[in-house]
């Protein structure tokens, strides 16, 4: 709508008689929402796991709309993008498909304005779209569970043999609270000597952990200088 990118890129959401105090409280206003609408069971500190907010222009321009039987100019963008991406049967990403539906914006506005977004994290831009089953990413990092026994299971991270690891570490949060450092650790993981997968590095968390059925843990990859890298969640459920 009008000025929405205030929302993104702007200073604070126009919707607060003050400033923000986190992204979070920022886009929970925004969404109409109070941090308690829409707080997951099991994040605790958190009002949410992933946000996507789109605006249809910048804070400074005025949406353009091409009216009633159309709509607004980024909308009508939009829907043409994401039909053409689903009828194409090839995959794509979030944010592949954003910036596809920016550039056909602009380009039907003849530059009148630009979409923007806010994702957090950004790591959901480079998510799947219209995946119906995880893809099976040679690239990616997996985490399972090892067999549980009275003292607890053993949790087991699988990564490429190309990702260059400082250290690895697992604690209860989601990934952006855990990569940030503001969760907490709840076991570091060492290599798992006696397992071995082709292309694959296989690490094994230190000891064995209890868990309760509804617990979000993260297992965050670390460089040499302690900057997160990568990061994998679970949700886990009890049978």
């Amino acid at each position: 709508s009008c000025f929405s990118g205030q929302n993104v890129n702007g200073n604070e959401s126009m919707f607060l008689t003050g400033k923000a105090k986190s992204e979070h409280e920022t886009l929970s206003t925004f969404l109409g929402m109070t941090s308690a609408d829409m707080k997951p069971k099991s994040l605790a500190n958190v009002p949410f796991e992933q946000a996507l907010i789109l605006a249809a222009s910048q804070r400074n321009e005025t949406s353009l709309d091409f009216g009633s039987s159309i709509g607004g100019a980024f909308t009508s963008s939009w829907r043409k993008i994401l039909k053409k991406g689903f009828q194409s049967g090839q995959q794509f990403t979030v944010g592949q498909l954003l910036e596809e539906a920016k550039a056909q914006t602009i380009r039907e506005t003849g530059g009148g304005h630009t979409p923007v977004w806010k994702a957090l994290p950004e790591s959901m831009l480079s998510e799947s779209l219209n995946s119906m089953s995880p893809p099976q990413d040679l690239s990616a990092l997996y985490l399972a569970l090892g067999d549980i026994s009275i003292g607890g299971s053993m949790v087991f991270i699988s990564l490429p043999t190309s990702v260059r690891v400082g250290s690895i570490e697992l604690c209860k949060g989601d990934k952006v609270s855990c990569s940030s450092g503001s969760a907490s650790k709840v076991a570091s993981f060492i290599t798992a000597a006696d397992t071995r997968v082709p292309d694959r590095q296989i690490y094994r968390s230190e000891k064995n952990l209890d868990f309760s059925s509804g617990d979000v843990v993260t297992a965050v990859v670390r460089d040499a200088n302690g900057r997160a890298v990568d990061a994998v969640s679970v949700k886990l459920t009890a049978r």
